[in-house]
């Protein structure tokens, strides 16, 4: 008998719900990759709104991984990791300050100026951390 492959929300890899992380686990990618992949065809209005539904349906319909069945897989970025501890939103700018040893208000400061002047584009930037960078391990 063929030993069927699962499809299931990842608890320790994720974001939101953990489909992104049952995807790469699925199709043994990187989840980050499919994270940055899905954001850039949400830009595109009608796809964005299918992949919303199904993002909406796959994360009510899946269930989680049996603990101690998820895939881990080597980081992006090294050992730059988003904060547990040190978080207002989801731990970006902590995991920033630890990675290069700054204060993170100092940081966060820097960033709501930068994000002022900028015209938003760091908030970009910082969504774009969010998905790409995993959490660290407590």
């Amino acid at each position: 008998m063929l030993d069927q492959k699962k499809f299931f929300r990842t608890r320790q890899d994720r974001i939101l719900a953990g489909v992104m992380g049952g995807l790469g686990n699925y199709f043994n990618v990187n989840p980050a990759i499919l994270r940055i992949a899905v954001a850039l065809l949400a830009i595109y209005y009608p796809v964005g709104g299918v992949l919303l539904l199904a993002y909406i349906a796959a994360w009510i319909l899946l269930p989680e991984a049996p603990l101690g069945n998820e895939k881990t897989f080597p980081p992006l970025f090294g050992n730059l990791q988003r904060s547990r501890t040190e978080r207002m939103i989801a731990g970006v700018c902590g995991g920033l300050s630890r990675y290069y040893k700054l204060d993170v208000n100092i940081l966060r400061i820097f960033f709501v100026i930068l994000t002022l002047l900028s015209g938003g584009i760091l908030t970009v930037a910082y969504l774009v951390l969010w998905m790409l960078l995993p959490q660290e391990n407590l």
